[in-house]
């Protein structure tokens, strides 16, 4: 045991007197002071990891920056939304004897040269069409709800050519409405991609193609739709 400022001196193992210390001996003897050099390398040291410290923080805040913002910079197609109406001067049931048959489409769009349905009206029909274009292109429609009391119907186009109609999955819903007038409203409206799925579209498979496209779609029928139920009287 030591003595706060005693170091005890022995002969063959036994303790005879004690000195006085030529310092002040601390009760932790394993505590040595470092020299000024040492304390140097030892400030050098933690200068070195705080500084490896700080730049693995900023790389770290500017890895989650640009995951927050690469969505931004660059997505996907977002899913594109067109609806066009008409008003007819005819009833309901007058419109709905005109367009109310999934396969009769040809007999009332201006673009179709045919329309033909495998299963007529039933849930899962598909009709065919076929263009007045050259060549004449076709894809086909599969009906997902059909309503008589109601007059309405959806359908879907699971894959078609971009180049004959630059849109990815397409859909559309179909209504024949009595309208405040006394006459009728028909609602078409589709929801669609764009032709192209990936990012930097041409401009011809970009998103205003595909509204532009389908706008001109809808609106030929509509209006061709009132040409023939006014003409019919």
């Amino acid at each position: 045991m030591w003595v706060w400022g005693l170091r005890p001196q022995r002969v063959q193992g036994r303790a005879l007197a004690f000195r006085p210390a030529s310092c002040v001996t601390p009760l932790a003897p394993h505590v040595i002071p470092r020299k000024p050099a040492v304390i140097a390398r030892s400030m050098r040291g933690m200068e070195t990891y705080m500084l490896h410290l700080t730049r693995r923080t900023f790389l770290t805040t500017l890895a989650t920056a640009a995951v927050a913002i690469r969505p931004a910079l660059a997505h996907g197609p977002t899913r594109q939304k067109v609806t066009q109406t008409v008003d007819i001067a005819r009833t309901p049931e007058q419109v709905w004897a005109i367009v109310g048959n999934f396969d009769s489409i040809a007999q009332w769009h201006p673009m179709i040269a045919s329309s033909p349905a495998d299963k007529g009206n039933e849930i899962g029909s598909k009709r065919t069409i076929t263009l007045k274009v050259e060549g004449a292109p076709s894809f086909e429609e599969e009906l997902a709800k059909y309503d008589a009391d109601e007059h309405s119907y959806m359908y879907r186009i699971e894959k078609v050519d971009p180049k004959v109609l630059p849109v990815t999955n397409y859909t559309s819903w179909f209504e024949v409405q009595a309208n405040p007038a006394g006459g009728t409203t028909v609602e078409w409206r589709s929801a669609f991609y764009r032709g192209y799925p990936l990012n930097d579209p041409p401009p011809e498979l970009n998103d205003a193609a595909a509204i532009k496209a389908i706008t001109g779609v809808l609106r030929a029928g509509l209006d061709n739709i009132k040409v023939l139920a006014e003409r019919v009287g």
